[in-house]
């Protein structure tokens, strides 16, 4: 395997990774309802969602 191959692997598992984590924080936020106040674990759980770090 050449060095160009191995970086596009790396890169593809990092997406992989990064996939799973966008799609449960998605998961999580899409039932929580629109509305003037929201919780503290509400809020933490939809800052992470358009947030990252």
């Amino acid at each position: 395997m050449n060095h160009s191959q191995r970086i596009l692997i790396d890169n593809i598992q990092a997406l992989e990774k990064q996939y799973y984590w966008l799609e449960r924080s998605y998961s999580i936020c899409r039932k929580i309802p629109i509305r003037e106040e929201y919780k503290p674990e509400e809020m933490d759980a939809l800052e992470t969602l358009l947030f990252p770090i």
